[in-house]
């Protein structure tokens, strides 16, 4: 009786484990497979100049897929809030360009300014940096 006991207990458990293994399967958890690519970012800086505080500014950094995978842009993050970003958020097929526009608003900015724009892709490294600069003036009264 005993033997019998414990054969039915390695096969609940068994049983228990192939079921978590196939529901996680049916929940999506699985990871996709990310096919990598390579990218070349045309410029990586760009200087403003001189602006008048208050105003707004912007810029667009293209962005080339020099790979054999679709480049895709997956996070665009700026290190302030005073700069908005938008970039191509369709696939970039290979040998194609893409773009990462920055808005920078100097409202309550003075001086020398250095911003950076973290971009996340398919790439390895995963991680590029966009940086730009400006010359904050305030205005003349």
């Amino acid at each position: 009786m005993t033997k019998h006991i414990f054969i039915l207990g390695i096969a609940f458990i068994g049983m228990s484990l192939a079921s978590c293994k196939s529901s996680s399967k049916k929940n999506g958890t699985d990871k996709k497979e990310v096919k990598l690519t390579t990218v070349e970012f045309l410029e990586t800086n760009h200087d403003f100049g001189q602006i008048t505080q208050g105003e707004k500014v912007s810029h667009v950094f293209k962005v080339k897929n020099t790979g054999e995978n679709p480049l895709e842009i997956t996070q665009v993050q700026p290190s302030c809030g005073c700069t908005i970003p938008e970039w191509t958020e369709d696939p970039i097929d290979p040998g194609k360009e893409g773009t990462i526009q920055v808005m920078f608003n100097s409202e309550g900015r003075d001086g020398k300014q250095h911003k950076t724009v973290t971009v996340v892709t398919n790439t390895k490294p995963s991680i590029n940096q966009l940086t730009f600069t400006a010359e904050v003036v305030k205005k003349a009264k």
